[in-house]
């Protein structure tokens, strides 16, 4: 889970376009995050990767001021693919407890296949 704390003490701020806020991930380090519309990111796109790749900060591209996509440095994609794995791994743990628990509760393969196929 990321924590997010806004740079003005809790509440978002707002410069204009901008919205800068402040990311703490899982290691404790803070990171700027900056909303740029579609039309900024695409008139300044060399710059705004640079300061992904080089600057750590990481960027949300905006389309009528909601969130539509995000550029992240490598690091910040490998640690949430590396938390997205972790929950995955979690999750099928917690499945296979439970089939132990009560293996008559699932379908085999062949079972859903076949349910699909008659509803299809």
């Amino acid at each position: 889970t990321l924590n997010v704390q806004a740079g003005n003490g809790g509440k978002r701020a707002l410069d204009g376009k901008r919205a800068v806020l402040y990311i703490m991930d899982m290691k404790g380090e803070t990171a700027a995050m900056t909303t740029l519309s579609i039309a900024e990111a695409r008139n300044n796109l060399a710059e705004t990767i640079n300061r992904v790749s080089y600057g750590g900060e990481r960027v949300v591209f905006a389309r009528r001021g909601k969130p539509v996509a995000a550029l992240v440095s490598a690091d910040d994609l490998a640690l949430l693919q590396r938390m997205e794995d972790a929950e995955d791994i979690r999750a099928a743990r917690k499945t296979l407890r439970e089939y132990d628990r009560n293996p008559a509760a699932f379908k085999t393969l062949d079972e859903y296949l076949g349910e699909r196929k008659a509803k299809a």
